[in-house]
């Protein structure tokens, strides 16, 4: 059997949607499972959840967004799960005249009042497929545990998602209590609040990865005894691996884009404004994971 998934979005939005890749996995544990994605985050699906991924945004995949006259070319499927946006239903009707029997669409438009990966786990109902619990993890490395390693991430792909930059200042001048190894994590988003952030700290230990390549970074932070991150796909990335987290959140909603797993500790915001957490409850939060891990 061979099974074409396709799906979109940044890197937090494709480890919201592991449940529903590993359920289908589990399902169906023979098949061929291709996964059309983004770059380069759709490359930590495989092989865990995917034989092979390819590059959504590649020239001949652009002829299923648009009505077809003749058949589009995408290669021989037995069933396509798409979760791209497709609200005349137009990807789903290309695919079927592509020649595959069965569809399967799920909107990636996540609605209130219940967890993103609950909403796209419903590929799972429509499949007559259980869903998993536990949330699922990223196998990335079997290395120890640096035991003295904090990694952490001062950016996201927002502004209003972040802490100041004296809070996390003062964060990781107490964190020197219990660690000497300081992973400081930025992307390319992240350049101008590196750069304020580095000009008044000098933590000794500290090292910086810098717009490294996922599966580099997903190394380094499966070895790091906790990671503490803004509502962002490099917090969701450190959850998913399976590491502590802590993951502050402020004018989005932890119950709707939290992400997954029994080590990940929320710190939420009381009137939606990232500067309203205070250091304190991080440093709780932290004191506790320490001690129980």
């Amino acid at each position: 059997m061979n099974i074409l998934i396709l799906r979109g979005g940044a890197l937090g939005d494709l480890i919201l949607t592991l449940p529903a890749l590993a359920g289908i996995r589990k399902g169906y544990p023979n098949a061929f499972i291709e996964l059309w994605g983004r770059f380069p985050q759709v490359e930590l699906a495989q092989p865990q959840y995917a034989n092979r991924v390819r590059d959504l945004d590649r020239a001949e995949v652009a002829q299923l967004f648009v009505k077809q006259e003749r058949p589009p070319q995408i290669g021989s499927f037995d069933l396509a799960v798409s979760f791209l946006s497709d609200p005349d239903s137009t990807i789903a009707a290309n695919l079927r005249a592509a020649g595959i029997p069965r569809v399967v669409s799920i909107s990636p438009t996540v609605q209130g009042g219940q967890h993103a990966s609950d909403q796209l786990a419903r590929a799972l109902d429509a499949l007559g497929l259980p869903r998993l619990r536990p949330p699922v993890f990223i196998q990335v490395t079997d290395a120890p545990v640096a035991r003295r390693r904090l990694a952490f991430h001062i950016g996201s792909g927002s502004e209003k998602k972040n802490w100041p930059l004296p809070c996390w200042s003062e964060l990781i001048r107490s964190a020197a209590d219990y660690f000497d190894d300081f992973l400081l994590v930025s992307g390319e988003a992240d350049t101008d609040r590196l750069a304020a952030f580095t000009a008044h700290n000098q933590t000794p230990g500290r090292r910086l990865l810098h717009n490294e390549n996922l599966r580099e970074l997903a190394s380094e932070l499966a070895v790091s005894r906790v990671f503490i991150g803004h509502d962002g796909g490099v917090t969701h990335l450190a959850a998913a691996i399976g590491i502590p987290t802590i993951a502050l959140f402020g004018w989005t909603d932890p119950k709707i884009w939290g992400p997954l797993g029994s080590q990940v500790r929320i710190v939420a915001s009381v009137d939606r404004k990232m500067e309203s957490i205070l250091v304190q409850d991080v440093e709780r939060e932290l004191s506790s994971l320490l001690a129980s891990s």
